[in-house]
């Protein structure tokens, strides 16, 4: 399972001494590595020289300079084992985004059993009562035939005070 984010602890980042322990350019490629390795199944990436420096765009002799920090000295900041490369600290912050999201389908299935949620009811709460709002008055604009406004007083309030640039020669700004 992929997840679009992770959290980032910027204080432990920051007074991480074996990450400070790297060079500037190291760091970057570190952050890009975890970054990389988020979207991979297991959070992890094959060890493969040739590989992780074309998804770095390194040449190989840069990534097997970084490495040497990075993955094999005494202040590594990431492991290796069984044939992959890996963060410690971003396999537990995976593991605890996969623990979250089991919990949460967990919960769903609870409250709507097989059924899942009413789609029509989900569409309408995507946008909740902003939609209503911005949208004018319920049946306002009932009349299919009705002129109406896209956005109802919404549309009327970006727009600036009704009946303020009613002259079709008046120099308006294009939202009020």
């Amino acid at each position: 399972m992929r997840f679009p984010h992770f959290d980032f602890y910027v204080r432990d980042w920051l007074n991480d001494l074996n990450n400070r322990a790297l060079s500037r350019e190291e760091r970057g490629v570190h952050i890009d590595l975890l970054a990389i390795m988020w979207q991979q199944p297991e959070c992890r990436l094959p060890d493969n020289d040739r590989a992780i420096a074309a998804l770095l765009g390194a040449t190989l002799k840069e990534w097997q300079t970084w490495r040497q920090d990075m993955v094999d000295g005494p202040l590594a900041v990431l492991a290796h084992e069984d044939g992959f490369i890996f963060s410690p600290r971003l396999r537990r912050e995976w593991q605890k985004a996969m623990h979250s999201s089991a919990n949460k389908r967990a919960n769903a299935r609870k409250r709507w059993g097989d059924k899942g949620p009413d789609p029509d009811d989900s569409i309408r709460n995507a946008h909740g009562d902003a939609n209503a709002y911005a949208n004018g008055p319920a049946g306002a604009y009932a009349d299919a035939d009705a002129d109406a406004p896209p956005n109802g007083d919404a549309n009327a309030y970006a727009n600036g005070p009704a009946g303020a640039y009613a002259d079709a020669d008046a120099d308006a700004p294009p939202n009020g």
